[in-house]
């Protein structure tokens, strides 16, 4: 039997966390057997490519195009490719408890006889033609971070040092970029750590960020008056601003072909400061 590992790096990683998943998967990866997939989404459907080219607002609960761009599409596609090959089993690591969001979706998969635990996922079980399990969906926190520090080490993984790359145990994590939430609680326990403390500006950067965008003055309206996308002239500055960050700390943000795409979607007029009637 085959084990396809599959990390969805949306490009906007924590990068402590990054960096640890790097390191692990480089372990994971010399097992027989064992295929490590490490999956991107496309330049054309990035984060900055979505924000800063076709003018995207950050995420939010009312908006929240993030998950299936850069995480869901990416999978989807490996999956896929995957299921052609024979009978395949999809491993989540989803739990009740988690959030209220997760665990009503998981009910609603639970009350429709789906296995409990699919989550978002259940919506593409039969599109996809395998099979979803949630083999954590009923453990408490407290069990989780007993595996990770005491059962998986015994096995070989590195997973000891898991709580104190992210600052805490009580915090779930995601981008660092994340909007959807209205303080990040993870970053800030990162950003507390000796070796967190310079990706600071990541976390100011994102405040400033969903500030930025919640002002009128930095959206299109659309022809009933809602805000809509980002203008350009608020879009030119948050390019701006995001390679000044590269700078300040000395990793790359944007790809040569993000910068391309964002340059073309400038010239569509699809995308243009007035939307069409």
């Amino acid at each position: 039997e085959e084990i396809h590992v599959i990390y969805g790096d949306t490009g906007v990683e924590i990068p402590t966390l990054h960096r640890h998943a790097e390191s692990f998967l480089k372990e994971l990866d010399v097992a027989d057997n064992v295929y490590i997939h490490w999956l991107r989404p496309e330049p054309a459907e990035s984060f900055w490519t979505l924000v800063i080219g076709k003018g995207y607002p950050p995420p939010h609960q009312r908006f929240r195009w993030c998950t299936n761009k850069l995480k869901i599409k990416p999978a989807r596609k490996i999956i896929k490719q995957l299921s052609l090959r024979g009978p395949v089993a999809v491993f989540t690591g989803v739990r009740f408890g988690e959030s209220d969001l997760r665990d009503r979706r998981m009910s609603q998969v639970c009350g429709r006889g789906g296995e409990c635990g699919h989550g978002v996922w259940m919506e593409e079980a039969s599109k996809l033609g395998v099979t979803y399990l949630a083999p954590i969906a009923f453990w408490r926190e407290c069990q989780v971070w007993d595996y990770l520090n005491f059962i998986a080490p015994s096995l070989g993984y590195p997973t000891h040092r898991l709580a104190d790359v992210y600052g805490n145990q009580d915090t779930r994590f995601g981008c660092w970029i994340c909007t959807v939430v209205r303080q990040d609680r993870t970053m800030q326990h990162i950003v507390n750590t000796p070796e967190g403390s310079m990706w600071r500006p990541l976390m100011e950067f994102r405040n400033w960020l969903a500030s930025f965008a919640l002002n009128p003055t930095n959206r299109v309206k659309r022809p009933n008056g809602a805000n809509g996308r980002l203008t350009l002239a608020a879009r030119k500055e948050i390019l701006k601003r995001v390679k000044d960050l590269e700078k300040a700390i000395g990793i790359n943000i944007l790809s040569s072909e993000e910068l391309r795409q964002i340059e073309a979607y400038w010239q569509d007029p699809k995308y243009a400061d007035e939307y069409s009637r």
